[in-house]
């Protein structure tokens, strides 16, 4: 549904678009797609449409209000906009570290595990493994999360089981290798890297399967070879950062 949602909107935003320049043409409007600050919805309306159809994560948070504070800079010929960016930016973290364990992401975690169930059910049922359209909302419904601000850091999970984790990095550089974890199958990956970067390193036999929301920056992806034994969801938001998995 939240997807539908997202789709609609993009159409809008096209559509929007386009009557506006009709209108110049037919009726001379003075519709202008390049004003001041034009440049900023490329962040604002990605970060938008990925809050409707993910749900108000850190990336897609941060990149939205980075997008208005930039845009309120041009509009208003001000610097102090774009000095409140830094702070804005820790306060979105940590508030998002208080809240991981609050009840709306309990809540959220029983949803997400009855619809997994559901769908196990239904693979078994089929012969399947898994549907090639499976999608986990978030990792930090377990719990796992690693954190970088202005550093780096690396997670290893060598001898130990799987199963997801949340990681943001905000001028920093995560590692997340797992290539002598036990990996649990559909297990998931939550990334929002801003200004930083995120490298993962899986064993040959599981798959990454992403969804991104990418502004100037983006996902790398291993080769894709088609022997698999298991499937591991990125979802990732990457605003002038990258992801790299290995």
């Amino acid at each position: 549904m939240r997807n539908r949602i997202g789709n609609v909107l993009w159409g809008l935003v096209f559509i929007i678009i386009g009557i506006g320049f009709l209108g110049n043409i037919l009726w001379g409007w003075n519709f202008e797609l390049f004003f001041d600050g034009w440049w900023t919805l490329f962040i604002i309306v990605p970060c938008g449409i990925s809050i409707i159809q993910r749900g108000a994560g850190v990336g897609n948070l941060v990149g939205i209000s980075i997008g208005i504070l930039l845009l309120l800079s041009e509009i208003y010929d001000s610097y102090q906009f774009s000095r409140l960016i830094l702070p804005t930016i820790f306060i979105i973290i940590g508030l998002h570290i208080i809240l991981k364990n609050s009840g709306y992401y309990h809540k959220n975690k029983d949803y997400y595990e009855q619809k997994k169930h559901i769908k196990e059910i239904d693979n078994e049922q089929n012969n399947h493994t898994y549907y090639k359209g499976d999608t986990f909302k978030r990792s930090n419904l377990k719990g796992n999360q690693a954190t970088c601000v202005l550093n780096s850091k690396v997670v290893d999970y060598a001898d130990q089981l799987f199963e997801g984790i949340t990681l943001n990095s905000v001028l920093g550089a995560i590692t997340l290798d797992l290539r002598n974890a036990e990996i649990k199958d559909h297990s998931y990956i939550d990334v929002a890297t801003v200004l930083g970067g995120v490298d993962i390193f899986v064993p040959a036999d599981v798959e990454v399967r992403v969804e991104q929301v990418p502004i100037l920056g983006g996902v790398s992806n291993k080769p894709y070879t088609g022997n698999y034994t298991s499937v591991i969801y990125l979802n990732a938001t990457c605003i002038l950062g990258g992801v790299s998995i290995k």
